[in-house]
């Protein structure tokens, strides 16, 4: 009972397969969403791009297929409001003709993840390398437009680098960190995931080889119902209750 009950929260500390409420994806969703039309509205806050697919993809690499189109195609359009729709140079047709591009790009692109999140070996540049053809789609229908990265005139540093890797490298670059971010959040809550159920579960084993005498009783086989008094390791939980005994 003792290994069986270990195991358990063994399970649950090591387990990564954690389902998700439906505020949570709405949540993962508006989140990525936000931090992506920040980082393309606003030049003081572009770097945000480093980290604005993470609340997505942590999302994603955790949920079924089906939750992850859901939340790319929310995605797309929070940020096709955000982004694009304040934009007065586009027109009736090209705005169109974007946002159908973003309800195809960021589902198709979350689905893929999701279902090479499950294959081993599956790491951050494999997940950069994804984006790579929906970058190039859209460059190659928008001109010198990117979606990942934030306007061009927004700094020099992001007109530099774009100018001495080129677009696409940015764009990898940017999609690598942001892989590497969420990697360095899942360690950090698993961690404190871990000391919460080691804290929950503290008291359940309670009082771990402490040498006792006790009777313990034998309804079964001893017809006077009492065996002699033992000297043991008594496992016990909170509520007194014997989990094993070991003969000392």
């Amino acid at each position: 009972m003792e290994a069986g009950f270990i195991a358990s929260v063994k399970g649950d500390i090591m387990s990564n397969s954690l389902r998700y409420s439906s505020p949570g994806l709405f949540l993962s969703a508006c989140s990525s969403a936000f931090l992506f039309g920040l980082s393309r509205t606003c030049p003081e806050l572009q770097f945000i791009i480093f980290l604005a697919l993470v609340p997505m993809l942590r999302y994603v690499i955790r949920s079924s297929r089906r939750e992850s189109i859901i939340i790319g195609l929310i995605v797309a359009f929070l940020s096709f409001v955000l982004i694009f729709t304040s934009d007065q140079s586009i027109s009736l047709t090209g705005g169109l003709f974007k946002f159908l591009l973003l309800l195809i790009i960021f589902p198709l692109y979350a689905a893929i993840i999701n279902r090479l999140a499950r294959m081993t070996g599956f790491n951050a540049i494999l997940a950069a390398a994804v984006w790579l053809p929906l970058e190039y789609i859209w460059r190659r229908l928008f001109g010198s437009d990117s979606l990942i990265i934030p306007p061009m005139g927004f700094s020099r540093f992001i007109t530099g680098m774009a100018t001495i890797l080129g677009v696409l490298l940015v764009a990898f670059l940017v999609v690598l960190v942001n892989y590497v971010f969420l990697t360095l959040f899942t360690a950090i809550e698993n961690i404190l995931r871990a000391c919460r159920t080691a804290m929950a579960h503290r008291g359940a084993i309670g009082v771990l080889g402490r040498p006792v005498s006790c009777k313990i009783s034998s309804m079964a086989n001893n017809p006077v119902g009492r065996a002699p008094p033992l000297k043991g390791l008594l496992f016990i939980s909170n509520n007194k209750t014997i989990i094993s005994w070991e003969d000392i």
